[in-house]
């Protein structure tokens, strides 16, 4: 059977990987697959330099700790490497403008022994830690043009002009799918948010110490929110020490290794604008400059603008399925950064397929897949995910995004309503997370389907 896996981003590689290890646990069907991952850009490998040395271009993730729960399943090595290429932040210290403390927004998963809290890394150190576990013979270095969805074969079509016909195709490319129009049509396009994220990279140095007492104790990643914007910035590497479960826990400081990661906004009415990026930065320093905490120009001061990256989120689409093709992560979701939580359910989501489909195979005795067995896997999967997904979704919208000047009042208004968010819908938020048990969900739909 020949499956294609549309994108080589974390949903792609990550699918990879569950359908390997879920179709491995039965004999019969470990070899019967022939799996193709299209990918067009370059292979990041990163070697045996450490998270610190490496020049980044593509930005860090918060791997929350659901993420990191599902990360564990997959390959307790992978978890434990990323943990320690990464910097464990379980809580995030929410600040204003005005130099006021609005609380914190806890990241942390402790339903599990050991448990999981939010890591913070580099796009590159895990997208290489996920290609170190891929054969490269695996890996077709082509794009993706086109996707037909069908009852026979979904077809596939290369910048090269081949023509390739596969018995499931997965569509983890992201939010300018091409899968997705085979299974939508154009009707759903990514939604511009009239943002873009600025980003850059700073010395530790530049870092206040966190407080070592209260509610903000031990807390390293620090969100400011003012009336015409809001600044992040956080360590994404330890100092040569590991985590242990008093971090996690976020009862102990961890000392930072040697770079900081830092985020904000710019507001740009196109999508394909390109600003300059000395100009970026002076808008920040000019944004900043009256801001409540003096460490937030020092660090603009002290680095250059490294990213801009327009800012796109999907609408609420009614399916995520087609015949033969199926939609994995922000090719069926892309969620706000507001959300935390991009990264995790697209881990969520790879996992969520590759194990019901690995057991409707075994149930029926298949070494292919035919419509029924992917039309159940179909129905398991959406049944699994989509209503979840959505509350997140929902959730992470309510959490804002904006970065357009306020007024006093309605600058006085947000932190009042931040605060309180924190106090009440920081605890809502991380119970819509912490309630959903993703192999409990997984199960159910599997204990149905034996007593149909």
């Amino acid at each position: 059977m020949k499956i294609a896996i549309v994108g080589g981003g974390i949903s792609g590689l990550s699918t990879y990987l569950f359908l390997e290890q879920q179709l491995a646990k039965d004999e019969r069907l470990k070899d019967a697959f022939d799996i193709t991952i299209f990918e067009p850009h370059d292979i990041p490998r990163l070697g045996n330099e450490r998270a610190d040395d490496i020049p980044s271009s593509g930005g860090g993730y918060g791997l929350a700790g659901n993420g990191m729960a599902s990360l564990r399943r997959l390959s307790p090595t992978l978890h434990d490497q990323i943990l320690r290429n990464g910097f464990p932040s379980p809580k995030f210290v929410m600040k204003s403008a005005r130099g006021w403390s609005l609380g914190v927004m806890p990241f942390t998963d402790l339903r599990g022994a050991p448990p999981e809290c939010c890591v913070m890394v580099l796009r590159e150190v895990f997208v290489a830690a996920l290609y170190e576990r891929i054969p490269a013979s695996v890996i077709v270095q082509h794009k993706v043009l086109k996707v037909e969805d069908g009852n026979d074969q979904a077809i596939i079509e290369l910048d090269n002009g081949e023509i390739l016909n596969y018995d499931l195709v997965v569509g983890a490319d992201g939010v300018w799918s091409k899968a997705r129009c085979a299974v939508l049509g154009d009707k759903y396009p990514p939604e511009y948010r009239g943002l873009f994220t600025v980003a850059g990279w700073v010395s530790t140095d530049y870092l206040p110490p966190p407080a070592e007492t209260g509610p903000t104790a031990h807390g390293q990643t620090v969100m400011t929110f003012g009336p015409n914007g809001f600044f992040a910035y956080t360590p994404y590497t330890t100092g040569n020490i590991s985590a242990n479960e008093k971090h996690i826990r976020g009862e102990a400081t961890l000392p930072p290794g040697k770079s900081a990661f830092w985020w904000s906004r710019s507001a740009q009415e196109d999508s394909k604008a390109n600003p300059d990026n000395a100009e970026l930065k002076q808008e920040l320093e000019k944004r900043h400059s009256l801001w409540g905490d003096p460490m937030i120009l020092r660090i603009i001061q002290a680095s250059e603008v490294a990213l801009k990256i327009p800012t796109f989120v999907m609408p609420k689409v009614p399916t995520w399925v087609g015949q033969r093709v199926v939609l994995i992560g922000d090719a069926a979701h892309a969620l706000p950064s507001s959300s935390g939580q991009g990264v995790s359910q697209c881990l969520e989501d790879a996992e969520a397929f590759a194990n019901p489909l690995a057991f409707n195979l075994a149930e029926v005795n298949k070494e292919e897949v035919d419509l029924k067995t992917l039309g159940t896997t179909f129905a398991q999967y959406i049944k699994v995910r989509k209503a979840h997904v959505e509350k997140v979704l929902d959730a992470g919208n309510k959490a804002g995004d904006s970065s357009r000047d306020l007024n006093y009042v309605i600058e006085l208004a947000m932190y009042g309503m931040t605060w309180a968010m924190l106090k009440l819908f920081g605890a809502f938020f991380l119970k819509t997370i912490m309630d959903y048990d993703l192999l409990a969900e997984i199960e159910k739909v599997k204990k149905q389907s034996r007593s149909n």
